[in-house]
């Protein structure tokens, strides 16, 4: 397609807020891909993570939004 930016944003079903893989990290998997998600800098996808949504300018400006960002953090539950 000869895009210059591929963005993504991730969704509730994207994180593993069951904890079936890791029982610490839900967002664990999503950060690991690769190419990286949902930017390919390394500085983008840390400002995405870390604040919950990155504004991305080049040809348009697009607001990538994680709407999942406290997605399977609901408490201090013991998991048995």
């Amino acid at each position: 397609m000869n895009a210059e930016v591929i963005a993504g944003t991730a969704g509730n079903h994207d994180l593993d807020s069951r904890f079936n893989y890791s029982d610490f990290d839900a967002k664990g998997h999503v950060q690991s891909l690769n190419p990286p998600f949902p930017l390919s800098e390394d500085s983008d996808n840390d400002h995405y993570w870390a604040r919950h949504l990155l504004l991305c300018s080049e040809a348009a400006t697009a607001v990538i939004l994680n709407s999942s960002a406290y997605h399977g953090f609901h408490g201090q539950q013991k998991r048995n």
